[in-house]
């Protein structure tokens, strides 16, 4: 039993104790105690309590009162669902509307169903259409959750939309109802009474493409540019032999319709590798600029719609190098926002033994060999 509320005492009652003051011979008082059942309750007592007064012993109450608990119904009902974008693919601040049906289609009254889902990636909750026969009672960000009730043999539509965040992630594609994870009607004990998939997603526009590789692919030195997987967590890698130079270049090309007036962000170089001051191939665009001491390439370049923009730079792989070389790129389309990104991974690959060996590719450490 869970404890809800008391009331008919005086000053001084809280919880499960009463404060009566003064009680004249031949006047009653009525205490009243709200109690909750647990859902795993089958029955409720009220098991023993007792008066207290001053002048007499302590005084029993009445028998143990025990009361059937009527669990809420666990009677299945049907779910679906369905998204419609506004357009495909979906360019910031485009919506998505939702409809969420459920069907009951059995005697049982369902009371205080309910259920939650997520807007998606790079997704907000923008506007509740019709609560059906119930509310929202969370409408708020990115989650949103519906609770009502469900009567016999019948069903309600809820219909609400999203709408794409102004700030894109770099690594969002899609947007899906629920990031694509099940949505489940459950009943007030958390019991579940149905699910169903969300719609597949709508491709999101992403406003800047980004090209991020070393581009003097050549045999034996610098290698091809592969996504990789679990080794390199999805991460952009080419391999590079140990001395060798990469010409790395970063090509954003403006996929919006309209001008970016200034695409703001910066490519850390890690200390692993050897840079000239300044590291440029050529004169880089302007409001392109180099820190020595930070190893960081800065730049504020404005776009056209269409227009391309490339910052080239060369970054050599030294003999001994063991690591791996991550090369950071962040960058936002106004200030605040960060939606344009990536990292370039150089593996360094020592120089080919004469004598058989065991190569291995390690996560931290590039290509090693065992002689």
């Amino acid at each position: 039993m869970n404890f809800v509320s008391q009331s008919g005492g005086d000053a001084g009652s809280s919880g499960t104790l009463w404060n009566i003051t003064s009680l004249a011979p031949g006047q009653s008082r009525t205490l009243t105690a709200t109690y909750s059942p647990r859902c795993t309750s089958t029955t409720v007592s009220l098991s023993s309590y007792t008066i207290d007064s001053q002048q007499t012993n302590p005084v029993a109450g009445a028998p143990v009162v025990t009361s059937t608990v009527i669990g809420f119904p666990a009677d299945p009902v049907t779910i679906t669902a369905t998204s419609t974008p506004s357009t495909s693919p979906l360019f910031a601040g485009d919506t998505i509307e939702h409809a969420i049906t459920i069907t009951n289609a059995t005697a049982a009254n369902h009371q205080l169903i309910s259920f939650s889902a997520s807007a998606g990636d790079s997704t907000e909750l923008a506007q509740q259409l019709d609560p059906g026969s119930g509310s929202f009672t969370n409408f708020l960000g990115s989650s949103m959750t519906w609770t009502g009730n469900l009567p016999p043999f019948s069903s309600t539509t809820i219909r609400f939309t999203t709408r794409i965040r102004a700030c894109i992630f770099p690594s969002h594609t899609a947007s899906r109802l629920n990031d694509g994870s099940t949505i489940t009607v459950s009943n007030r004990c958390a019991i579940a009474l149905g699910s169903t998939l969300p719609p597949p997603g709508t491709p999101i526009h992403h406003p800047v493409s980004l090209s991020f590789q070393a581009t003097n692919i050549s045999a034996g030195l610098v290698g091809p540019p592969a996504v990789a997987g679990s080794i390199f967590e999805g991460r952009t890698y080419q391999p590079v032999r140990e001395g060798a130079t990469a010409v790395v270049a970063a090509t954003f090309t403006n996929d919006l319709p309209t001008p970016i007036a200034a695409l703001s962000g910066t490519i850390v170089l890690p200390s692993s590798l050897v840079l000239a001051d300044p590291p440029f191939v050529g004169t880089p665009p302007a409001g392109v600029t180099y820190s020595a001491a930070s190893r960081t390439i800065s730049f504020a370049i404005p776009l056209a719609s269409g227009q391309s923009a490339t910052i080239e730079f060369n970054a050599t792989v030294p003999v001994g190098a063991t690591c791996l070389s991550l090369l950071e790129l962040d960058a936002g389309t106004f200030a605040g926002c960060t939606d344009v990104g990536g990292d370039l991974a150089l593996i360094s690959v020592k120089t080919p033994l004469q004598t058989d060996a065991i190569y291995a590719m390690h996560s931290s450490q590039g290509i090693t060999y065992i002689p």
